[in-house]
């Protein structure tokens, strides 16, 4: 079973980072321009920076694997949004509860 949740885990990140490569392109295609691809990484990084110590509490209350199931379901849901923006600025709420939600997974 630990084997069976580490691969999930595995598999997930793969999925997250298999876009960062193109994530400028897919910005710039929706509309965006560079200085609004910097504020979705920036203001992903800094948010969840700031909500890294209040998941991490909630974790320790309710338990890490709960957390972790969680913030897998939503990070799905984040990532299908991811796939059918149709603005930039949707882009970017979407990509931001992606970062909030790492930090539990």
């Amino acid at each position: 079973m630990v084997f069976l949740f580490s691969l999930g885990n595995l598999l997930y990140f793969l999925s997250i980072y298999m876009v960062a490569p193109f994530f400028l392109y897919y910005t710039l295609n929706l509309g965006g321009n560079n200085f609004l691809y910097s504020t979705i990484i920036a203001v992903s990084s800094i948010v969840s920076s700031a909500t890294a110590p209040f998941i991490g509490h909630i974790s320790d209350q309710k338990g890490a694997k709960r957390i972790t199931e969680l913030g897998v379901f939503v990070s799905a849901i984040a990532l299908f949004f991811l796939g059918v923006c149709k603005s930039a600025y949707t882009l970017f709420m979407a990509y931001t509860i992606l970062a909030i939600l790492l930090l539990s997974s």
